[in-house]
């Protein structure tokens, strides 16, 4: 063990007193022998042209700023008033093709896991002479690793149907 000299507790005293500010360098002024108002006062002040500028921080005076033009404010302007224009839907909003680029594509254009090519009458062959709604029941269930719905979620039996023949008719 090291003995503990008598100034050992007093050790941090210079360290906290720099920390705090309290050790000055020579000539240093510090906050206390300042006044409340110098510490107070503002760093700089602002004139405008045809008011006074006294009262600056080094006791100075500062010179006047050049007008500034400030626009003047635009009244607000009435809008028209718009009527709603109804307009009929004209179908469900299923884009085949998008929907195909979005589910489909990534596994039937490469033949992925056994997945039929599109254009491949000879791969879908077997598989259309199952009828609509075995096809149907299949791409709702998944086949291998088709998950189910091919992941279109929002596809209704119909659209379903629709993207079979579309992959079928599809050229290669």
């Amino acid at each position: 063990m090291k003995p503990v000299s008598a100034n050992a507790p007093f050790a941090f005293i210079p360290a906290v007193m720099l920390t705090a500010g309290i050790l000055l360098l020579p000539g240093q002024l510090s906050v206390a022998d300042q006044s409340a108002e110098e510490n107070l006062a503002p760093i700089a002040k602002l004139c405008l042209a045809g008011q006074d500028c006294v009262g600056s921080r080094t006791g100075e005076p500062v010179a006047a700023a050049e007008p500034v033009a400030v626009a003047a404010t635009p009244e607000p302007v009435a809008e028209p008033a718009v009527e709603p224009v109804l307009v009929a839907q004209a179908d469900d909003g299923f884009d085949l093709q998008a929907t195909y680029q979005m589910f489909c594509f990534a596994c039937h254009s490469t033949g992925l896991s056994g997945a039929p090519r599109p254009g491949d009458a000879e791969a879908w062959a077997p598989r259309m002479e199952k009828g609509r709604e075995e096809i149907i029941a299949i791409m709702n269930q998944g086949l291998n690793a088709m998950p189910p719905k091919g992941l279109c979620n929002t596809c209704t039996d119909d659209q379903l149907w629709e993207l079979s023949q579309y992959m079928v008719s599809l050229e290669q």
